[in-house]
């Protein structure tokens, strides 16, 4: 018995080790720390020279976008009491009103500290920061239409969009506001906001549905004009837009003469000049923010920007002593939240790969088991999906939360083995799947060129026409198959399940990746996905059981 268990244990490891060395790990992309980009001015490019003319005051923008609720340092990036330090080298205080802190939306949907508090913690931290205004991002919707409207209300800054409509009219939703103007420095400010139509999608559709995302130009030239009679001197048109479309819309409204234009939503980070007009980004997830000064001469009806200048500036973790008065409020929620649980461990890194994501096999095999494995298929989405990896050491709550952060339950559909593979086909690097195998080459396009399904420890060939039943996110469904396959809603979130199940796995990263999605032909293995998980937690049982019987026989000849 003893020699069996032995052995049982030697040909469980093999078959973990395999797991292991097959097992791809993509690095993260590499920060972006030093990217500088110096705007043609009239200034020198060191702004400690910058010299006003009696007749002239300096405006500084401060700007950061994509931030995802990273009010922690994390891979070497400063965290909010980092950037407050930084801002406070730069002179910026709250009762200097010549600073403007800006944010191009997108300020929640990340960590557990600010996804688990549905961004409240977000709003209270960038209260205490002091920022002026915000743009409103695709995941301001993360968690619906009345959530936006508590942070609205909740906000010492307002959150502004001029381009949100309720469907089908030209009437601003009524959670927005489409710009305000302020005096700073003497000078009549206004900033617009913008945000990316692409929301409906990179949202979720069920909050999206009653919205349209109008064109950007035409929302600016409705609102501006309406800014200026305000007694708007400069405008700041403050948005969630990437800069490839941030740039080709300053040229296309240079008649606005609007000073600067601010993004979000993703691309490279940028600070260039466009018809007169800055246009700047900063990376994402606390990674940098953008210094902007624009001196101001006012003497001129209206006030007019003579001269303009801007960089990218890190936001490096160690390179400042954090902010201890906006640590303590980053420190108030993170305990609050709680979400430093150990359930699991990593020995390895696990990141999201494509095709096949070690992450996303995790979370779809999750899926699959919070209902006992009784279903043939999971598919969720990889990619925007998933927005962290998992660190190796300890595994806890918060960790899962951060890599999928988004609040999306389960359904169930039936559909045939033809519309199956043809789901596979069209989100082949899209979709992670749970319980199929495939291979696919580009032999004069895209193409499987051979899939199987589990079915009680074996895998068998995808029949066309035979009926499967799987889950799948709400997310994906709403996006790509709302009007084609009906569904039910389980009422359960996958990132519960997938919380559940890692807690049952003491190594994650042995079972991450399995070859489930492969170029080329792929040898379908004899045993199932959940059977090799299985035998992983039986040989661990196995070893226990070892071990301790070793302990008490040397006990046991001590004694004699």
């Amino acid at each position: 018995m003893r020699k069996h268990s032995i052995t049982f244990f030697i040909i469980n490891t093999i078959l973990v080790l395999s797991m292991v060395v097959n097992s791809p790990l993509k690095q993260p992309e590499s920060a972006v720390t030093n990217f500088t980009t110096l705007v043609k001015t009239n200034v020198p490019s060191d702004f400690s020279d910058v010299k006003l003319n009696a007749d002239t005051v300096n405006l500084t923008i401060l700007h950061i976008n994509d931030w995802h609720g990273w009010l922690e340092p994390h891979d070497g990036r400063g965290g909010a009491a980092t950037y407050m330090s930084y801002f406070k080298q730069e002179g910026f205080n709250a009762s200097d009103d010549s600073f403007l802190l800006l944010n191009g939306g997108d300020e929640n949907t990340g960590p557990a500290v600010a996804t688990l508090t549905k961004g409240e913690s977000m709003m209270d931290v960038m209260n205490a920061m002091n920022f002026t205004a915000s743009a409103i991002g695709n995941h301001e919707f993360d968690y619906g239409i009345d959530w936006l409207n508590y942070r609205q209300n909740i906000a010492n800054f307002p959150l502004l969009s001029c381009n949100i409509y309720d469907v089908g009219t030209t009437d601003l939703a009524n959670f927005t506001i489409p710009w305000v103007v302020q005096e700073h420095a003497g000078i009549q400010v206004g900033i617009v906001g913008l945000t990316t139509t692409s929301t409906y999608t990179s949202a979720h559709p069920k909050y999206t549905q009653y919205y349209d995302f109008g064109n950007y130009e035409t929302a600016l030239r409705n609102n501006v004009p309406a800014m200026r009679t305000a007694g708007a001197d400069i405008i700041i048109a403050l948005t969630h837009v990437v800069p490839n479309e941030l740039i080709s819309l300053a040229a296309n409204v240079a008649d606005l003469n609007i000073s600067v234009f601010l993004g979000g939503h993703g691309g490279t980070p940028t600070v260039t000049e466009v018809s007169g007009s800055i246009v700047a980004m900063a990376g994402h997830y606390a990674q940098q923010y953008v210094r902007i000064v624009l001196e101001v001469d006012t003497t001129l009806d209206p006030k007019l920007v003579v001269s303009q200048s801007g960089h990218l500036v890190a936001n490096t973790e160690g390179g400042v002593t954090p902010n201890a008065e906006i640590q303590q409020v980053v420190d108030y929620w993170v305990d609050l939240v709680g979400a430093d649980e150990v359930i699991s461990y990593a020995s390895t890194a696990i990141y999201d790969p494509s095709p096949e994501s070690g992450i996303g096999n995790l979370v779809a095999d999750g899926m699959l088991d919070y209902f006992n494995w009784t279903h043939d298929f999971s598919i969720t989405n990889r990619g925007g999906g998933i927005r962290d990896y998992f660190r190796a050491g300890d595994v806890t709550m918060g960790d899962v939360v951060s890599v999928i952060p988004f609040e999306n339950n389960m359904l169930e559909l039936s559909i045939t083995g033809q519309e199956l593979l043809d789901i596979l086909t069209s989100g082949h690097g899209y979709y992670a799947i749970g319980n199929i195998r495939y291979s696919y080459n580009y032999d004069g396009g895209f193409h499987i060129t051979s899939a199987y399904i589990n079915s009680t420890c074996t895998f068998e060939e995808i029949i066309p026409t035979n009926i499967y039943t799987g889950l799948m996110i709400d997310y994906v469904w709403w996006v790509s198959f709302k009007d084609v396959y009906p569904a039910t809603d389980t009422g359960f979130m996958y990132r519960d399940a997938a919380i559940n199940y890692i807690r049952k796995i003491p190594d994650i990263s042995l079972v991450a990746y399995d070859g489930r999605i492969q170029e080329g032909d792929v040898v379908v293995p004899e045993l199932s996905r959940n059977h090799l998980i299985f035998l992983i937690l039986s040989s661990s049982f196995v070893v226990t059981i070892f071990l301790k019987r070793k302990t008490l026989k040397k006990r046991l000849n001590k004694t004699k």
